[in-house]
This record gives C-alpha cells, structure tokens and sequence, in this order.
C-alpha cells in the first residue's frame, strides 16, 4: 500500500516549458491526438522528476531503479504520489490507477 505524500496539477505550460523540442506528442494538441491522445502527455523525464522528489531527501546515497511507465500523463492532469513504507516503491497515481510506477531495488542510505 503506498501513502500519498504529494499532489501536482500538471499544466500544459509547464509542460510545454519541460519539453519543446523532439516528439510534439509532448507540446502539441494535434500531434498526441493523431496518435490516439486526448490531449499531449508529458516526457518520461518530467513523470520520473516527481518519483525522485518524493525519495529525496530520506537518506539514500545510491540507488538502483526500475521505471514502468504504465498509462499516459496528459499535461493538465492532477496527479498523486504515493510511495511505500520502505520506500521501494513509489508512483504517481490518477484516480487510484498506476501512472508511472518506480521500484526502488538497492539502497544505501548515509
């Protein structure tokens, strides 16, 4: 089970400013809906920025990590962060669906 340490309202220009060049499924509406998308999803990177920021700052000094990105992150989502109580697990969640899921498989903490 995770708890939900964070919420973040994604807009579409805070992810336009994340991403603005490479694969407009990213920035532009008419490119993520001519590939099946209601609206542009937002880079892996930028998901993968909220995971971290919910693991930072507990003491780990190296990690090993395995990234799922299991259904798209449009950009004017709501989405949550929950993480695990042993902190091998975190992921950003919509509605109590799975994103974008990380399992955290070595740690060392200071």
């Amino acid at each position: 089970m995770l708890k939900v340490v964070g919420e973040h309202q994604l807009t579409p220009s805070s992810t336009k400013s994340y991403s603005s060049e490479g694969n407009a499924i990213h920035y532009e509406m008419e490119a993520a809906n001519k590939s099946g998308f209601r609206a542009p999803i937002i880079g892996g990177g930028q998901g993968v920025h909220f995971l971290m920021a919910a693991i930072w700052g507990h003491g780990l000094q190296h990690t090993e990590l395995d990234i799922y990105f299991r259904r798209p992150v449009f950009w004017d989502d709501t989405i949550a962060v929950g993480v695990s109580s042993d902190m091998s697990a975190v992921a950003s969640l919509r509605e109590g669906k799975v994103l974008t899921e990380m399992s955290v498989n070595s740690r060392s903490e200071l």
